[in-house]
Parts: structure tokens; C-alpha cells; sequence
């Protein structure tokens, strides 16, 4: 606790005179909770384990990358309107995922009542012996989503798919082939974060042209409000889909590119930040010319979204986007 003190000596500095300044307008408040949260929350941020695993040095540098003192304060109240996502949270949203959603709609499916309740667990324990649960993308960490709900499987095999047609028409016959040779009777098909669902609804697009003849859930565990929109559109157009998300969330956890009637106060203050200082945070990237996209991140989606895996490409790039110009407060791992 002393070394973090130590660390975090220039920040209780700002924060003290920034409370003089402007009469408190709650600094403190928001500096005792963002100390909270790096013992509670942000500790387990894994991109940053090797290199900068210190939340408070990443935090001082962050609030560094502004040249105005009032920059600077923006940043810093922009912290407690992160909407992060630990490794217990995610735990939590494994167990939902299976116990409200699949088991659920296993049972639907499968016309399982629970006149018997013993009956009805050893029926819904056989329904899962033939129903292939899968990540879309490795981000999906579907092995601990597995072991933490103790779920019994035949099919061990639990592929990525993700551009699934290009790799598996040469292997085995392909999915169709695969499935048919275990009984695969029913397919489900999982998603840590969805935000516009644009590369996701290509995967699902695929997996409906198979004409697998069963059902297929698709679930993410955590969604924004387009690819909500997106998805139940999509089920609306193919019968044999189900979309059930585990946590749609809210404009509360997004900077929109135009205000909202309802946004919170602070947002303009936020929005004409990171519109201005996006040449700096980018490094000089035009937008849409590539990573980071737009001021807004990828298709603007302006999400304020901090998960303890990785920091999703829909959030502002301000928190998470690293460049000669720019050191993040939770760097985003990127595959290239």
C-alpha cells in the first residue's frame, strides 16, 4: 500500500489542486473509487501483465498524454464511467449463459418438462451429449465457460467458427460431415462481446447455409445496442436461429459521435476530447484509414467497454489505443 502510495503521489497531487480549484466537484470522490477498483477490478487486466502491470503508472502516464490541465480532468472523471468487466464478472456471465440461457432453451427444444425433477437432469444431461457448444472467435474462452459449469460432452472438438468454411472443407468432409458423425442434434455458438455484430453475422449467415436441419443458439455473453438490432433482425429472418444475449448494454456505457437526449453531462465534454486529439491518439492514423478507426473506435460505436481479457475495438480509442503519441490507460492486445 505504500508503494502504490508512493506511485500514485503526482495524481493525489492533481487531484488535490483540481479540488481546490474548481471546490471539490467531486475529484476525491472519483480518485477514492478509481483506488478501489485497481484492487478489486483493475489488477487482473491481462494485456498489461507483462509490460505495465502498475494500474497507477499507466494511469499517470495516461492523464500525461493531455497538454491542458483541463484535459487532463476530463480524462480523469472519464474513468468511473468505464464499464469493466473482471475475471469473477465473467464467471458470473459463464454461469447465466448456460443455466438461463442454453439449459433453457435446451429444455424447450427438447420438450423436457420437470413434472420429475431427477428425470428432467438426467434428460437434460443426455440433450447435451449432442449439443455442440462453440466460440466464434478465440476470444471466447470457451474451455473455462466448459469447466465452470461442469457441462458433459461427447464432442470435444469445440472449433472457432470464424471463417470456419475455409478451414474445415478439407478436413474430415467438412462441418456437416463432422457433426453428423457424433450426433450433433443441436449447435450453439458463443461470443464474449459483440458490438456492431457485423463479423459475427457473417459466421451465422454461414453456419444457417449449411442447412444443418437443428437448431442453432447463437449467444453473446455481453452486447451493444446495434448488434442487438442487428441479431434480432437476423432471427426474424431464419427460423432455425435463436439469439439470446447474457447482457445487452445500455447508452449509459457508450460516448455517442452526436448527443443524446439523456447522456450524462460529462459526454460533450468527452466527445469533443477525443474528436479533437484523435491525430495524437492514433498517431497520426487518418480515420477510417485503419486501427483505431475513428475517434469512436471501430463503426463508431464510442463504447466505454474495459473487459479483464482485452479492451474491445468498439471502445474510444483514448483508453485503449497505443501509439508514438498516445500510452493508454488499458492497452488493447491486437492481432496485427
Amino acid at each position: 500500500n505504500l508503494f502504490k502510495k508512493l506511485m500514485n503521489n503526482q495524481i493525489e497531487k492533481w487531484v488535490d489542486e483540481w479540488a481546490i480549484e474548481d471546490v471539490d466537484n467531486g475529484y476525491r470522490k472519483i480518485n477514492n473509487h478509481i483506488n478501489f477498483l485497481s484492487n478489486v477490478l483493475f489488477h487482473d487486466y491481462q494485456p498489461t501483465q507483462a509490460v505495465a502491470p502498475d494500474f497507477f503508472t499507466r494511469l499517470e502516464e495516461w492523464l500525461n498524454n493531455a497538454h491542458t490541465k483541463d484535459d487532463k480532468k476530463t480524462l480523469f472523471r472519464l474513468l468511473p464511467y468505464l464499464f469493466y468487466v473482471g475475471s469473477k464478472e465473467f464467471n458470473s456471465l459463464y454461469r447465466v449463459a448456460y443455466n438461463e440461457v442454453i439449459a433453457k432453451w435446451i429444455l424447450d427444444v427438447e420438450n423436457i418438462e420437470f413434472t420429475n425433477l431427477n428425470a428432467a437432469k438426467v434428460t437434460l444431461d443426455n440433450a447435451l451429449l449432442r449439443t455442440w457448444i462453440c466460440p466464434i472467435t478465440d476470444s471466447m474462452n470457451i474451455n473455462s465457460f466448459y469447466h465452470i459449469n461442469s457441462i458433459p460432452g461427447e464432442v470435444d472438438y469445440r472449433p472457432q467458427w470464424y471463417n470456419a468454411g475455409q478451414t474445415w472443407n478439407t478436413i474430415s468432409g467438412g462441418l456437416v460431415n463432422y457433426m453428423r458423425a457424433n450426433g450433433v442434434n443441436k449447435l450453439v455458438l458463443m461470443e464474449d462481446f459483440v458490438g456492431s455484430g457485423s463479423q459475427v453475422e457473417q459466421t451465422l449467415e454461414h453456419a444457417i447455409s449449411l442447412n444443418l436441419g437443428i437448431p442453432i443458439l447463437f449467444v453473446p455473453l455481453i452486447i451493444c445496442p446495434d448488434g442487438a438490432t442487428r441479431f434480432n433482425r437476423l432471427q426474424a429472418r431464419h427460423p432455425e436461429l435463436t439469439y439470446s444475449a447474457v447482457l445487452d448494454l445500455s447508452d449509459s456505457c457508450f460516448v455517442f459521435p452526436a448527443p443524446r437526449i439523456g447522456e450524462d453531462d460529462h459526454f460533450p465534454n468527452v466527445r469533443e476530447l477525443v474528436t479533437r486529439v484523435y491525430n495524437q491518439t492514433s498517431g497520426g492514423v487518418a480515420i477510417d484509414a485503419g486501427k483505431p478507426y475513428t475517434p469512436f473506435g471501430y463503426k463508431r460505436t464510442g463504447g466505454l467497454v474495459v473487459m479483464h481479457s482485452n479492451t474491445p475495438d468498439n471502445s474510444l480509442p483514448v483508453i485503449h489505443h497505443e501509439s508514438d503519441t498516445w500510452a493508454p490507460i488499458f492497452k488493447r492486445h491486437s492481432r496485427n
